[in-house]
């Protein structure tokens, strides 16, 4: 006999405390992980069907792609840590019902920072991956901050003239579309934001500056002449970028990313 919407309700509701987001154990709603963790989400019976979602402030929330059976298993890294999952079923015409949210962390106790594996974390809560390149460490990720590093608000500005008339610090996404690129692309920051004495880099971090970026071009090609204008060096930008179309248009030609950066378009 087919059930009713009301039954699918009461069955997700029972269910609430069973949410398992741990890898063995669940006692709290927020869960500590060491980088290259398993985070297993679990919901352990359910009548309807299931997909699991993400979010980063509990309340934007958005389906990870391919998550719609349990036990669903990630591994614990800047893309999930900080964030908070939760299971939404549908079922016909019903309105979808929701698990308890859980959110995963990183723990205290994973061990002195290490260049490649270790994750650094900014002011508003938000995770970025590493990747150590000749001597120097680099995040993997975009910015995505909307506050100094002393917590002051960065304002978010959307209109295109008062953008362009700043004297002070700001951001916005391309197009003004959070939901297509914040995720994905992090946040644009004006020149202002980054030369803003309160400091737009996480803690112990800070923008690379230019003679920076020359070492890593002459790390990656040591024929190039970093004192040169225009274009210069061979195959830098194919090192660096990330390979596929997932976010660069067809066909990339030349990406191999054997430098571990994964730039972005």
């Amino acid at each position: 006999m087919k059930k009713t919407c009301s039954e699918l309700n009461r069955t997700i509701l029972i269910l609430f405390s069973a949410v398992l987001v741990t890898i063995s154990t669940a006692k709290a709603q927020s869960y500590s992980y060491c980088p290259g963790d398993t985070i297993t989400l679990c919901l352990p019976a359910y009548y309807g069907n299931l997909q699991w979602q993400q979010s980063s402030d509990s309340i934007n929330w958005y389906d990870i792609t391919g998550a719609t059976y349990q036990p669903y298993k990630m591994v614990f890294g800047a893309a999930n840590a900080g964030k908070y999952h939760r299971a939404k079923i549908t079922e016909g015409t019903c309105n979808p019902v929701y698990s308890q949210i859980c959110r995963s962390t990183l723990s205290a106790a994973c061990g002195p920072f290490v260049c490649g594996t270790g994750m650094v974390q900014d002011v508003d809560g938000n995770y970025y991956n590493t990747v150590q390149i000749g001597n120097q460490c680099w995040l993997k990720e975009n910015l995505n901050t909307s506050h100094y590093r002393d917590g002051a608000v960065i304002p978010k500005v959307t209109d295109n003239t008062a953008w362009s008339n700043l004297g002070t610090g700001a951001y916005c996404w391309y197009n003004n579309d959070s939901a297509s690129y914040n995720n994905v692309y992090g946040k644009l920051y004006n020149w202002y934001s980054v030369s803003d004495s309160r400091i737009l880099a996480p803690a112990g971090w800070h923008v690379a500056t230019d003679s920076e970026w020359n070492i890593m071009e002459k790390f990656l090609d040591n024929t190039v002449d970093t004192t040169a204008t225009g274009l210069v060096g061979t195959d830098i930008g194919g090192k660096l970028k990330e390979t596929g179309t997932t976010h660069w248009s067809s066909p990339n030609t030349g990406a191999t990313n054997s430098s571990g950066f994964s730039a972005l378009p």
